[in-house]
């Protein structure tokens, strides 16, 4: 099956890969994570990802930017093998999305006294 292949080496430009991935020259377009967070995306419908990046918001702005203008959704979907070095990877994103949250409901609940809230400039 023909494909494409951009992982940020490859000596060929970008624009000529995304040109021949979308003219239909290639079925499947394999890009980088980097590759694909910087945008110019060839407009993929289905996503698969199988190399989590270390640091989640870079693997999110990767999602976000392939859907580009005319498109409704673009399906993903992690492929994770077990006993992996992704699947600790996706292990460690998970705990450390988790413990945001707990510090920003900790943060919420001390910001928020018991009772009606009061403006901070009123008088007894």
């Amino acid at each position: 099956m023909a494909s494409c292949y951009l992982d940020g080496f490859d000596p060929r430009p970008r624009p000529g890969l995304i040109n021949e991935f979308r003219a239909g020259g290639a079925p499947v377009f394999m890009i980088s994570l980097r590759q694909a967070a910087s945008g110019n995306s060839p407009r993929p419908t289905m996503l698969p990802a199988s190399n989590p990046g270390w640091n989640p918001a870079t693997e999110a702005q990767a999602v976000d930017r392939q859907p580009t203008i005319g498109q409704t959704q673009v399906m993903v979907y992690r492929l994770i093998a077990a006993s992996t070095i992704e699947e600790k990877v996706m292990r460690a994103q998970a705990r450390k999305a988790e413990d945001v949250h707990q510090r920003h409901r900790q943060r919420q609940r001390l910001r928020r006294p018991a009772g009606r809230r009061r403006h901070p400039g009123a008088v007894r």
